[in-house]
């Protein structure tokens, strides 16, 4: 294409295959390694106090998918008890963006 340079690729996520919306985050709903029950990721979702965990993601509200998937990174007002001080939330798209294709990106 006229005016392109660089190697011509984009990487975006595909959420269709990335979430199952039959099941719940206690449930695996979660497509990626790290983000499955018993995964540290997890837990920054399990923990946040945002989310039914048991509830099936095909359940959830416009305003939960909001704050599952796009979020900005925020200091959460009620998280569970063990929620560590200094942790974060972010949204699924951008913390996997940051933490994964964004690194792959700067090693092309």
């Amino acid at each position: 294409m006229p005016g392109m340079r660089g190697l011509g690729f984009v990487q975006t996520l595909d959420i269709t295959r990335l979430l199952d919306m039959e099941k719940s985050l206690n449930e695996g709903a979660i497509a990626f390694p790290t983000f499955q029950p018993g995964g540290w990721r997890l837990t920054r979702y399990t923990l946040s106090g945002y989310f039914d965990n048991d509830k099936k993601l095909k359940n959830y509200s416009k305003s939960e998918w909001e704050m599952l998937l796009n979020a900005a990174e925020h200091k959460p007002r009620h998280p569970d008890k063990q929620w560590g001080k200094t942790v974060k939330y972010e949204g699924l798209i951008p913390r996997i963006e940051k933490a994964f294709l964004k690194k792959i990106r700067r090693r092309i």
